[in-house]
């Protein structure tokens, strides 16, 4: 699929799933997002093999090493929250925390861009919680030509103080 000269976006092997889950949850954790004793969000994220079932999730690999994951769910699939139409949703974008700051979650954003155009699908979309308003997330997501569209922002269904703010790409 996509290659960079040093990192490679491609579908997960099942052979990868449990490093998948557990990079998944490290990324959360350390991002502050997952709080150390949420067990539910956790092993959501942890069941790679069962979301890979049902949606595409895809890792970026250097030398072999899985360094980070994204996952794309079509709209109707157990784990689309925002997707409407033919969109594609962004979920569950993590990368190791040794590997931040490297460019693995872009090459994971462009690989994503890239199979859904393959698989003609005309937009990606996500949301990211604001709290204080743009942050690096959001920077990203427009440097690789995500456009906010206000009008579908919404609130948290899990926390009336969650903000999520809504990103399409057209592909």
């Amino acid at each position: 699929m996509t290659r960079t000269a040093r990192l490679a976006v491609d579908l997960v092997r099942p052979e990868e799933h449990a490093r998948v889950g557990e990079l998944c949850v490290d990324a959360y954790r350390s991002a502050e997002i997952l709080a150390q004793d949420d067990g539910g969000y956790a092993a959501t994220l942890r069941d790679v093999a069962h979301r890979a079932a049902e949606t595409v999730v895809l890792v970026a690999r250097e030398g072999g090493r899985v360094l980070g994951t994204v996952t794309l769910a079509p709209p109707g699939s157990g784990y689309a929250d925002i997707a409407a139409g033919d969109e594609l949703e962004v979920r569950m974008l993590a990368v190791d925390p040794a590997a931040q700051r490297r460019g693995v979650a872009e090459a994971l954003l462009r690989g994503a861009a890239e199979w859904a155009r393959e698989q003609g699908y005309p937009a990606l979309v996500l949301s990211v919680l604001s709290v204080d308003g743009p942050g690096t997330p959001h920077r990203l997501y427009e440097r690789v030509g995500y456009r906010r569209v206000p009008a579908r922002d919404y609130i948290g269904a899990w926390d009336p103080a969650a903000l999520m703010w809504f990103y399409e790409q057209r592909v």
